[in-house]
């Protein structure tokens, strides 16, 4: 176990953009939203979101207008958003850590060294595959909370220069339970729905002597152009499209919330859709497995 250990705190170490990303994405996002926050602080009518003045106040009003349940699935939607975003680009991250992990070590000759260790090829793979689906998430999970600090924070701070009550506004409808679980639920999800493409890309990053990014993507355009020619079908393709997109929808459920507002220039209703985590289905269906 300590060895194994060992090898995870080597991958961390080697490949920094590991946590070094979403730490530059946490820096640049949270002084991005407090200038927004602070363009639409008390005493401020910069923003205009469909005819609406947006203010601190006007904000506060906003809130205020809308009942406990409706508060909680806005500063859902808001810190859910930011850890999306974390999501997306940490993916993209794992998508070429895994594409270089062993290309690296074999075009550098580390790999020598390595295998000099008392360290067999399995485990030196099942770290980088454990680093992928284990490390990265919980990275992405670790910054993700701290930012979400720093967005409640902002937003507390609005409201309360702005006359409204943050315990009441901000603090007592923050559905903390369920974005954990959500946020939690989609780290441990979406890298388990995508583990086969990330066994692809640790393959290519065996066998393929340079450029393994063109091997990743131009060996499936190829079979599943080949077969779109030969056979005049696109298993091939809708197999990896689904892989891409079914996701969402197969591990998430969809759910329309009706909002009614109270107030002359605001529109008296409308609808938003939320989603919620639908562990039995993706369990259940065949495609994760």
């Amino acid at each position: 176990m300590n060895t194994f250990a060992m090898l995870l705190r080597r991958e961390v170490w080697e490949h920094r953009t590991i946590y070094m990303t979403p730490l530059a994405l946490a820096a640049i996002g949270i002084p991005l939203f407090a200038f927004f926050m602070a363009v639409v602080g008390p005493g401020h009518a910069n923003v205009v979101a469909d005819g609406v003045v947006l203010d601190g106040p006007r904000m506060v009003e906003l809130l205020e207008a809308l009942g406990i349940h409706e508060r909680a699935v806005i500063l859902s939607g808001v810190l859910a958003s930011s850890f999306g975003a974390f999501a997306i680009i940490m993916m993209i991250v794992t998508f070429f850590y895994l594409l270089d992990s062993l290309f690296a070590e074999r075009k550098d000759r580390s790999i020598l060294f390595w295998k000099s260790m008392p360290v067999s090829d399995s485990q030196t793979v099942l770290a980088k595959l454990t680093t992928a689906m284990g490390v990265v998430p919980a990275i992405t999970l670790t910054v993700s909370y701290i930012t979400f600090v720093a967005l409640l924070f902002i937003i507390s701070l609005v409201v309360l220069f702005s006359g409204g009550s943050v315990i009441e506004l901000i603090l007592a409808p923050l559905p903390v339970g369920r974005l954990l679980w959500f946020t939690v639920y989609t780290a441990g999800a979406v890298w388990l729905w995508y583990a086969p493409i990330f066994g692809w890309l640790l393959l290519v990053s065996v066998w393929a002597k340079r450029l393994p990014i063109l091997w990743a993507t131009l060996v499936p355009i190829s079979i599943g152009t080949i077969e779109a020619m030969t056979t005049y079908d696109t298993r091939f393709f809708n197999l990896i499209g689904d892989r891409f997109s079914r996701f969402f929808e197969i591990g998430y459920t969809k759910h329309d919330l009706d909002f009614e507002f109270v107030m002359d220039d605001v529109p008296p209703d409308f609808t938003e859709s939320i989603l919620s985590p639908n562990l039995p289905g993706l369990l259940t269906d065949p495609g994760l497995w």
